[in-house]
C-alpha cells in the first residue's frame, strides 16, 4: 500500500513549470548555481490536492473544505526548495488550471518532513492514502491530509518560525492525528480569531463546534477496572 499523488492534467503540469520558470528563477536569481539548476530543471515531485477551509465551515471540519487547486514540491535533489500551486478553473467552467504561487517558506520543508512521516506510518503500510494539503489560512495553520476510503489522518506542518528553531533545539516532527483530535487541538485558536470576525454566521459556527467539543467531553466515561 502506498501514498498516491494527486493527478494533474497536462496543461496543468505545463503552467506549473512555466510557473516556476518565470516566477521562483527571477526571485532567486542571486542563490547558488545548485539551485538555480534545479528551477531549470523543473524538477518537480509529490502533487497533491490542496483543500482549503474558512472559518465559516469550521464546525464541518474536513467536510467543510473546498477543493481550490493543487500544489507541487520543488526538489534540489533530496532538498525541497520552494512549493509551487496552481488554482482550480472557476466552478461550472471547463478551463485549464492555472499558475498560482511559488512559495518558499517554512512549510515547505516540514511539507517534506510530514510526507516522509506518513509513509512509515502503520496505516499507510496496511491501505493506501491520498496525499492532500489541508490549509485553513484565517488561523495560518496547514496541515498534510492523508485521505483513506475509511479513514482521515492529518500532520500539522510547522512553520521555520516556531521556538523550538529560535531556541536552537531541535524540531519536534507533528504526529498523525484524527480529524476530531486535530480541529480540537486548534478550537481556542479559532475561537481567538473568530473574535474579530463579528458576522452571525461566523459566531453560529463556532459556538457549535465548541458544544460539539463539550459533548464528546461528558461522553468519555471511566471503564470498570480503572
Amino acid at each position: 500500500m502506498a501514498l498516491i499523488p494527486a493527478k494533474i492534467s497536462k496543461k496543468g503540469i505545463d503552467a506549473v513549470i512555466e510557473g516556476v520558470s518565470q516566477f521562483l528563477g527571477p526571485q532567486l536569481a542571486d542563490s547558488g548555481s545548485s539551485l538555480r539548476a534545479a528551477v531549470a530543471s523543473h524538477d518537480l515531485a509529490a502533487p497533491h490536492e490542496v483543500y482549503t477551509l474558512d472559518l465559516s465551515s469550521f464546525s464541518k471540519g474536513l467536510k467543510g473544505a473546498k477543493a481550490t487547486g493543487w500544489r507541487y514540491l520543488v526538489m534540489n535533489g533530496e532538498e525541497v526548495i520552494a512549493a509551487a500551486e496552481l488554482d482550480r478553473p472557476a466552478k461550472g467552467t471547463i478551463g485549464a488550471p492555472t499558475f498560482s504561487n511559488v512559495n518558499t517558506g517554512g512549510f515547505v520543508s516540514s511539507s517534506l518532513a510530514a510526507l516522509k512521516t506518513a509513509e512509515e506510518l502503520v496505516e499507510v503500510r496496511d491501505t493506501d492514502f491520498q496525499t492532500r494539503l489541508l490549509q485553513i489560512p484565517a488561523i495560518h495553520v496547514v496541515a498534510l491530509w492523508l485521505h483513506g476510503k475509511d479513514q482521515d489522518l492529518l500532520i500539522r506542518l510547522e512553520s521555520a518560525e516556531t521556538d523550538a528553531v529560535r531556541s536552537g533545539k531541535k524540531k519536534q516532527l507533528s504526529q498523525a492525528v484524527s480529524p476530531d483530535e486535530f480541529f480540537s487541538a486548534i478550537l481556542e485558536q479559532a475561537k481567538l480569531i473568530s473574535q474579530f470576525d463579528d458576522t452571525p454566521e461566523a459566531s453560529r459556527k463556532l459556538a457549535k463546534a465548541d458544544a460539539k467539543k463539550s459533548a464528546s467531553k461528558k461522553d468519555v466515561r471511566p471503564s470498570d477496572d480503572q
